[in-house]
């Protein structure tokens, strides 16, 4: 054997995915504990005498965890120290676990979230991408939930290129948020999530109005993302109107289209859209902010008119 592979079967053997770490085994190669990132000399130290004297150790911490196995904290502390060093005994641990932490959402979503890890490193990733995905929507509005939210629609929207499925999960963790009375995301992390749909908006609007499987509500939230981004307003609105073509009854698409068609100009377009949703809509404050984009239009239309007349008079 080779030191190169000596090197990648021990890397396996103790589940090291990072460097530099620091592995202390006893006499029988049994993991004792580990440390991940450079030490300096005295830290060095202070770690190494921690671990002889078996404060926190693997064992420590697995001999607690044995003798209290009602412990919640306890069995919290075991498995997360697994889940560096042997991925499947600390999914065991958590799922034992979760009945347990009933009315704990912050520990809640750390288990969700540690078995999400686990599974990640066993090499299952769809389980993963489904754990990470139940966790932002169960617990939406939490630090961890809003975390697991960027990293699933990063996932789906950049590795898998399924925008349409991230929006999904967006949709569905901001119908629970709404339903609790809180935004869905802090200011800073709404921005990194609306940018990463928007670098990938356009494309996946125009596979999605060719798709047979796509509603009128993702195409809309496409729209409105493509109009966000201000990647290319007219090229937007061009989408828009295929869109409708597809969803002609779609009250919320042909509001949105409609002022994507006035953002660009094209009034021309945009009205009998306005025109058709007020008649669809059956809300008193929506028909009213629909008479309002209706006037806004033919205003523009009007001005545009007078301008054209007093250019032919000339």
């Amino acid at each position: 054997m080779s030191d190169g592979s000596e090197a990648e079967a021990l890397e396996k053997a103790y589940q090291i995915d990072a460097f530099p770490t620091l592995l202390v085994v006893d006499g029988t190669g049994a993991e004792l504990d580990r440390h991940l990132g450079y030490l300096d000399g005295p830290a060095l130290v202070k770690e190494l005498e921690r671990i002889l004297r078996g404060e926190r150790t693997l064992p420590a911490l697995a001999a607690a965890a044995k003798k209290a196995p009602d412990d919640v904290e306890a069995q919290r502390a075991y498995g997360l120290r697994l889940l560096g060093s042997d991925a499947k005994a600390a999914e065991a641990v958590f799922t034992a676990l979760l009945p347990r932490l009933a009315g704990k959402p912050d520990l809640l979503v750390e288990a969700q979230l540690s078995l999400a890890k686990a599974a990640s490193i066993r090499g299952d990733e769809d389980r993963c991408l489904e754990l990470h995905r139940r966790a932002a929507i169960e617990f939406v509005g939490t630090a961890a939930a809003n975390q697991a939210l960027l990293e699933v629609v990063q996932k789906l929207a950049y590795e898998r290129r399924d925008v349409l499925a991230a929006l999904g999960t967006v949709l569905e963790a901001r119908k629970v948020a709404t339903a609790k009375g809180q935004p869905l995301l802090p200011p800073p992390v709404e921005l990194q999530l609306v940018t990463i749909l928007l670098e990938t908006a356009a494309e996946a609007f125009e596979k999605a109005i060719e798709s047979e499987a796509a509603t009128g509500a993702e195409v809309k939230e496409l729209a409105l993302a493509g109009a966000m981004a201000r990647l290319d307003p007219v090229r937007v609105a061009e989408m828009g109107k295929k869109a409708v073509a597809k969803f002609p009854e779609d009250l919320p698409l042909l509001v949105t289209v409609a002022r994507l068609l006035l953002e660009t100009g094209d009034v021309d377009e945009a009205l009998p859209l306005a025109e058709k949703a007020y008649q669809k809509s059956d809300d008193d404050d929506e028909k009213a902010q629909l008479e309002e984009l209706v006037a806004k239009i033919t205003a523009v239309q009007a001005v545009r008119k007078a301008r054209a007349e007093k250019d032919a008079a000339k």
